[in-house]
């Protein structure tokens, strides 16, 4: 995932697996040279999400490294301009996975993920001034729907969020719509066959939803 900033410099993050390690790595370019830096020997092989603050500061958002295939718990990498921070935002086995994440005008974190251990659909935000978590998308049981997998997250200019995300159960694109603690419309927009797969939203001047899969 890359993301560019105000400067037009790049940040982009990625994570590797060999059978000894999964390993997160953010890489930057600067205008001239590219440097690079493991961010986590513990992080969970697959998508993760990247932002920058007013500073141009990253913000990584991954799930970390465990036996169930969602991971271990969602937790959040933060440069500081001098140093990588750390915090935990969902703690809990097999949650944290397939994660967005966008940063408002005001610097306040909205981090979209999968809770696959509940079949949930999950946006948290730090917004309060502690992480806090609430419910986007939700299957009856977790034998029937899985939202939130591959997801991908946009802000509009209303302070609206619109995230794409693929029902890993039945190979669905799904667009849910809304804001935290408040009402969220979700819709299947394509179920045409196994579709809808790592999709990418974003949105226009006119805050209408554009999406890729």
């Amino acid at each position: 995932h890359m993301v560019i900033d105000a400067n037009d410099h790049i940040h982009l993050a990625y994570t590797t697996y060999t059978s000894w390690d999964e390993t997160l790595v953010y890489m930057n370019y600067d205008g001239s040279i590219w440097t690079d830096y493991t961010v986590s020997n513990s992080a969970h092989f697959g998508p993760i999400g990247i932002a920058v603050d007013s500073n141009n500061n990253p913000h990584i958002s991954y799930a970390v490294d465990g036996a169930d295939q969602c991971g271990n718990g969602l937790r959040i990498a933060s440069y500081t301009g001098t140093t990588w921070t750390y915090d935990t935002v969902a703690s809990g086995s097999n949650r944290g996975c397939e994660s967005s994440i966008v940063i408002d005008e005001s610097d306040n974190i909205y981090i979209a993920y999968q809770d696959r251990s509940s079949s949930k659909l999950m946006i948290a935000t730090d917004k309060s001034g502690s992480w806090d978590s609430y419910l986007v998308d939700t299957g009856t049981s977790p034998s029937n729907l899985y939202p939130g997998y591959m997801t991908s997250i946009a802000l509009d200019d209303s302070g609206v969020f619109h995230i794409a995300h693929f029902d890993d159960k039945n190979d669905d694109l799904r667009y849910s719509v809304g804001t935290p603690n408040s009402g969220w419309n979700t819709e299947i927009l394509d179920s045409s066959g196994t579709t809808g797969r790592d999709p990418s939203i974003a949105v226009d001047a006119a805050n209408q939803p554009h999406i890729v899969f």
